[in-house]
């Protein structure tokens, strides 16, 4: 596994520099898992926002690509699931999108009314998600552009994610709620409440049947998708966000440590969480 902090990447396993990058100051780093690490996406500073994409060959350190049309501070950007488009989103509300060969932008999409806090695509590449500071998420067709979805229910600033399929959305905001859509319907379908804080970050176990979140109030709580109930809760330090690290675990980062899952997410089992230090 690698990892990129501001120019500089290092790998997990051996903790050594694997490379370092020469450009503007760096303020977002994003690897394309997609295709094994091969590349990177940079955003960086420029007179003094960040106008500029940069796309990086992570082994060799080569500049492969500049993508250059934002003309608001870009605040996410993701890569397609075969690695040949990026959409990208920015502070204006304006949506890009970019084939990944050529450097050129395809499309652009408007529709926010003011900052996007991320952009996806589904799984199989067909659609994309935007969501933004002004409580919605907007679903878009990739080849058209078109609006296909406005979800709105959200009290305050969303995040969202795909589930494994693509059939449903799921989305956690400030308002301390997640919040789980029908892709094809275009509502809400579940409504999980719980959480006395901010809602950080969401994670789908594997076959879709449970979802994790972590939140502000410095719990992590595991919820049925079925029937919205909580089925465990762990204490813990402030954690920031959770990421699915392979096909049976989940890994939950907060400052200054890693925990992870070890027995995978049944109905019969608990959400175990350990510190990288040995505690639990």
């Amino acid at each position: 596994m690698l990892i990129a902090r501001k120019r500089k990447i290092y790998s997990i396993l051996s903790v050594k520099l694997h490379q370092q990058l020469t450009s503007y100051f760096l303020t977002f780093i994003y690897f394309s898992f997609v295709i094994l690490f091969y590349y990177l996406i940079t955003f960086v500073l420029r007179n003094p926002y960040s106008l500029l994409i940069k796309l990086w060959d992570v082994f060799s350190g080569k500049l492969l690509q500049t993508f250059e049309g934002h003309k608001g501070d870009i605040k996410s950007a993701y890569f397609s699931y075969d690695g040949c488009t990026i959409v990208s989103g920015s502070m204006d509300g304006i949506i890009l999108i970019w084939d990944v060969l050529s450097g050129k932008q395809l499309l652009m999409l408007k529709g926010h009314s003011t900052l996007i806090t991320g952009v996806q695509f589904s799984p199989d590449n067909s659609k994309i998600i935007s969501y933004s500071s002004d409580k919605t998420i907007r679903l878009w067709d990739m080849l058209s552009g078109k609006q296909l979805q406005v979800f709105s229910g959200h009290l305050h600033v969303v995040w969202a994610q795909f589930s494994h399929n693509g059939s449903k959305i799921i989305s956690y905001s400030s308002d301390k709620t997640v919040r789980i859509w029908d892709v094809s319907l275009g509502k809400q379908i579940q409504l999980l409440e719980g959480h006395t804080g901010f809602v950080f970050g969401t994670q789908l176990s594997p076959d879709g049947s449970k979802l994790v979140s972590c939140s502000e109030d410095r719990t992590i709580r595991l919820w049925g998708c079925d029937n919205c109930k909580i089925d465990d809760v762990n204490e813990t330090n402030l954690v920031k966000c959770i990421w699915q690290g392979g096909t049976q675990r989940f890994g939950l980062s907060m400052k200054g440590s890693i925990w992870k899952n070890t027995n995978g997410l049944t109905s019969q089992q608990k959400l175990l969480v350990r510190q990288r230090n040995g505690k639990i």
